[in-house]
């Protein structure tokens, strides 16, 4: 079945990954959660059906430098790579479409990772769920976008952006701290 639908199964999971991200980055949760956890999972299936299809037809499994090579070979002069990878490019649109949507959600999976798994995003949610006058804005906290960034460095100075979700509304805080002597200080927290 996977064979069959593998277009498909690609197509619908890079349009829903692009509407999921687009709706975390404008804010729009819980809809984006839909097209960010859906979509990777869509565009595996899509290129597990690709890569069967691709054995049964011609026996191997892809092989992109072997294809390159082959495209490589017809090509001479001093531009000869630079055809041979608009060639390659384009004669393999569907591939370097398909590697190029999984390079950005693999990106955004593991910088998104790096900023959650740190001290200064844990810190900064500690900041946030006590700060009153935004809990009486958005109401209780019921949990946090997907996408979280900032800038994060060992001299101490840190800044984390993230999409805090209330009963009422939803806020992107942008926080940052300091840590001087062990201590971890906020130097301002915005929300907007």
């Amino acid at each position: 079945m996977l064979r069959r639908y593998y277009i498909l199964l690609n197509l619908f999971g890079a349009l829903l990954w692009i509407m999921g991200f687009s709706m975390a980055a404008g804010g729009y949760y819980p809809t984006a959660f839909v097209g960010v956890y859906a979509g990777p999972v869509l565009l595996i299936l899509g290129s597990v059906g690709w890569i069967q299809r691709y054995r049964s037809k011609h026996g191997v499994l892809p092989d992109p430098v072997r294809s390159y090579r082959k495209v490589l070979a017809k090509h001479r002069g001093i531009l000869r790579y630079h055809m041979a990878g608009l060639e390659f490019m384009f004669s393999n649109w569907f591939v370097v479409w398909v590697v190029s949507i999984h390079m950005w959600v693999v990106l955004t999976y593991a910088a998104t990772s790096v900023v959650r798994c740190s001290d200064a995003y844990a810190f900064a949610v500690q900041h946030v769920e006590g700060d009153h006058a935004l809990q009486e804005s958005i109401g209780r906290i019921r949990y946090y976008g997907f996408l979280a960034g900032g800038s994060l460095s060992s001299s101490g100075r840190n800044e984390v952006t993230f999409t805090v979700v209330g009963e009422r509304g939803s806020r992107e805080a942008h926080i940052e701290m300091r840590k001087k002597n062990s201590r971890t200080k906020v130097v301002s927290a915005v929300y907007r």
